[in-house]
């Protein structure tokens, strides 16, 4: 599915299910193997709410509200650390609605996990490049069969 049948699903339907690819939502998302559900928005979006919207380049991205200033989001992926400023709400084309792993169905709206999960990843936000360079250090330090690397 090409990223215009996306948008004429949601503003024909209303909601769009889809897999989402890439890694900017991991740990919540997995790449090519969860599905989630993203609706039409209706009303006014929130703090910490995930949308789909559509960067200058023509690509459509999932990424978290991180905050609104000025009727202007900032926005960035669970993933990742570079902050996306000034969308409006013209780039946002729909928000998520829930995720299926598997057959359990999370709904961002009412899973008290979810947004446990969405406060504790927000909260560990300045730990987690500290993390991830000790985790890439020890990975180059015992290689991937866990064995000291001699070079």
């Amino acid at each position: 599915m090409d990223f215009t049948e996306m948008e004429e699903i949601l503003n024909r339907d209303g909601s769009l299910l889809q897999v989402p690819v890439g890694y900017s939502m991991w740990p919540m998302l997995k790449n090519r193997r969860d599905q989630i559900v993203v609706e039409k928005i209706d009303g006014k979006l929130k703090k910490y709410d995930v949308v789909l919207y559509k960067r200058h380049s023509g690509m459509y991205v999932l990424h978290r509200i991180l905050a609104i200033k000025n009727y202007r989001y900032v926005i960035r992926g669970d993933n990742t650390y570079y902050k996306e400023t000034d969308i409006t709400d013209n780039e946002i084309i729909g928000r998520l609605k829930g995720v299926y792993k598997g057959n359990r169905f999370i709904d961002c709206d009412k899973n008290l996990l979810y947004r446990f999960y969405v406060i504790f990843w927000r909260v560990i936000y300045p730990l987690r490049f500290v993390f991830r360079f000790i985790y890439r250090g020890l990975k180059k330090l015992f290689g991937k069969k866990g064995v000291v690397n001699e070079n």
